[in-house]
């Protein structure tokens, strides 16, 4: 905007124009542009600086942009150092249901918002520099105003400045702003990951010693008299263990941890147990056993396996009837299951007890001959007390268990039996500095009697023939009419546990399970009562006996983690260097060149309008003095130079205008003075 200058005559003239216009509620408008000597009465009575020195500063100077450099630069420090406070770590519970991810969008908005600001007021600025280098198309004044408002007129403005400039850094600002919220959304990962706590409802009991003398004591006698002298076990917990055991079908667990979280973990841990090894010996029985017929109605068979033998006796009669009927009858053995004691001296793996199966074939013979006493199947199951290394795992509720270990360290010796029945020695064992113990007088003896009592046992099959001769005398040789060649009596068998075994059960997995309940037994025995000690003079004082502590477990918990993807924070941080760097650059140039700092006001295109002509150095050679209004008098501020926005926007805060058309100049549209 250009303003002329007027004579004080003029002036008074004008002004009582003016009054004269209010006087009838009329008001007058001249163009802004066109505004002549003549028309100085419409400029309104101006008044002193309405703002102090510091909002000068911050209008003259730099001090909102570099404000919002510095909101910007610890916005993104800010995020840094809540990001790093939470990385690695499980996903934060925030109140009012904020989550780290709405922080950190909060705080890239924060750093992209006043960088924004940055970059904009810095292009502006660098459009008035741009022009006081050189003469310029006007166009460009559109150009930089579209550019500092989006990335579409960003894109334009590099068809028009170049790309070494500037002005072309500042346009790639704002291009590149846009990808500023999309990389701080990729700042942040959530991976379910298991946290691990320790719980005392997932600890597993171990021991270190079988020892159930004193409970073997009270139920062996009763009034000093042995129970075993009347057929009553004393074992009686014992024997349902082993009984229970070898009549399960499927195969026990080994352990049946208690997991709250269906994924736990423990260390690996050593025990005291049963253990059962099974050997299929059928090639070796199968070569090593002897029939002989001892009389007319017995025949005499021995099978040697490996470690054991096993003698039978097989029975037969024979009846010629007086009415040419003859009469067979026979017993044979199908199945056989025995128990063996052993000592370490002949024994080299310290077991203290052989259990043998074996199994005669038919051959789908009907007579009862070496073809039926031949061995079908033989196995040999070895059982020792040993100390066992487990490594116990639970995942998404399923039991993973996997024997680390196994070592035997108890020799046994067996000693003659008495009218308290068979015992052993066993010598306490040390591994890896821990005792591990075993009560052979009482304990493994009733152990080993519930076993044996369990699955020993036969399965025998009756034979019956009967033969109807042709005729009273002696038959010819081939004249023999059988009504009822074989009448099979069928199978008897011991016990239900010898039936099942014969009909198919696994006689390997019977024992397995017997092994596996035994040493379960082992583990949930109480630990030994707790004993006042003799030096103590409070008996509410106790000690125990050393005892096998829990092994504690780990629970772990599938949890939300928060993962920093810091790669994609190198954007945002490259942004707002290139930021500091355009600012830094505005400021510079500003300084060099002696622009105003008009940034992005649109008051200077109004104050400093178009000169008539201008000069290499960019001033106006003829008209108005551009920015300048003398004082014209009589109180009023009259005419002065407004070069900084400050003073423009005190001087723009006492004009009124309106936008219209203006007569006589074909109609064109113009802010109008009032």
């Amino acid at each position: 905007m250009q303003f002329p200058a007027i004579s004080t005559s003029e002036s008074r003239t004008r002004q009582d124009t003016f009054h004269k216009h209010s006087n009838t509620d009329k008001v007058s408008y001249s163009p802004i542009t066109s505004l002549g000597s003549k028309q100085t009465d419409l400029l309104p009575t101006q008044t002193p600086p309405r703002h102090g020195p510091l909002h000068r500063l911050r209008i003259r100077w730099w001090f909102w942009e570099l404000f919002g450099a510095l909101l910007s630069l610890l916005s993104l420090l800010a995020m840094v150092i809540t990001l790093r406070v939470f990385d690695e770590k499980p996903l934060p519970e925030i109140p009012l249901g904020i989550t780290l991810n709405t922080i950190a969008s909060l705080l890239g908005t924060l750093a992209k918002t006043t960088l924004l600001l940055v970059a904009t007021s810095a292009l502006s600025q660098l459009k008035w520099i741009w022009f006081r280098k050189r003469t310029r198309k006007l166009q460009d004044l559109q150009i930089f105003d579209d550019a500092s408002r989006g990335p579409y007129g960003a894109l334009i403005m590099f068809r028009h400045v170049g790309v070494f400039s500037f002005a072309a850094f500042g346009a790639l600002i704002m291009l590149l702003l846009l990808g500023f919220d999309p990389f701080v959304q990729q700042l942040i990962r959530t991976p379910r990951r298991d946290v691990s706590v320790v719980d005392g409802s997932t600890t597993i009991r171990r021991t270190f010693s079988f020892d159930q003398k004193d409970e073997l004591e009270r139920f062996s006698k009763v009034q000093n008299v042995n129970m075993r002298l009347s057929g009553i076990s004393p074992a009686s917990s014992i024997n349902t263990v082993v009984v229970t055991g070898a009549n399960s079908q499927a195969a026990l667990p080994d352990f049946i941890p208690f997991c709250p979280t269906s994924n736990c973990t423990w260390p690996i841990f050593p025990s005291l147990g049963l253990c059962s090894t099974c050997q299929d010996v059928t090639p070796f029985a199968r070569e090593n056993w002897s029939c002989q017929q001892t009389d007319n109605t017995t025949r005499a068979c021995r099978y040697n396996l490996p470690n054991t033998s096993f003698n039978y006796t097989y029975f037969a009669t024979e009846i010629d009837h007086p009415e040419s009927v003859y009469h067979e009858a026979d017993s044979e053995m199908r199945q056989v299951v025995w128990a063996t004691y052993l000592n370490h001296t002949t024994f080299s793996d310290n077991t203290f007890m052989v259990i043998s199966r074996l199994a005669t074939q038919d051959n789908d013979i009907l007579v009862p001959g070496s073809g039926r006493e031949q061995v079908n199947e033989a196995t040999e199951c070895s059982l020792a007390m040993c100390v066992v290394e487990h490594d116990v795992a639970v995942s998404d509720g399923v039991t993973n268990y996997t024997a680390k270990s196994i070592r035997q360290p108890f020799p046994t010796t067996i000693l003659p039996p008495d009218l308290s029945g068979r015992s052993f020695i066993a010598a306490p064992a040390i591994l890896d500095g821990t005792t591990y113990t075993v009560d052979g007088n009482l304990t493994l003896p009733a152990l080993a009697s519930s076993i044996e009592n369990t699955l020993i046992g036969n399965v025998t099959a009756s034979y019956t023939n009967q033969t109807l001769l042709t005729s009273s005398s002696s038959p010819p040789p081939d004249g023999v009419v059988s009504e009822n060649p074989k009448l099979d009596g069928g199978l008897l068998a011991t016990s239900d546990l010898s039936r099942s075994i014969y009909a198919g059960m696994s006689f390997t997995g019977a024992l397995d399970n017997v092994a596996r309940a035994v040493s379960q037994y082992m583990r949930d025995l109480p630990a030994p009562s707790p004993t006042p000690p003799a030096a103590d003079p409070n008996p509410n004082t106790t000690t125990s006996s050393p005892s096998a502590p829990a092994v504690p477990g780990l629970a772990h918990t599938p949890t939300l983690f928060t993962s920093v993807q810091w790669a994609w924070l190198s954007f945002p941080i490259l942004l707002l260097a290139f930021g500091l760097l355009l600012l830094g650059a505005a400021m510079f140039e500003t300084r060099r060149s002696g622009v105003e700092v008009w940034k992005a006001s649109a008051l200077p295109l109004l104050f400093h309008g178009l000169g008539d002509s201008v000069g290499g150095d960019g001033r106006s050679k003829e008209g108005w003095k551009t920015g300048e209004i003398s004082e014209s008098g009589e109180g009023g501020w009259g005419v002065k130079r407004v070069d900084t926005v400050d003073e423009m926007e005190d001087r723009a805060a006492q004009i009124r205008v309106r936008l219209g058309r203006v007569e006589g100049d074909a109609g064109r549209w113009k802010l109008l003075l009032e």
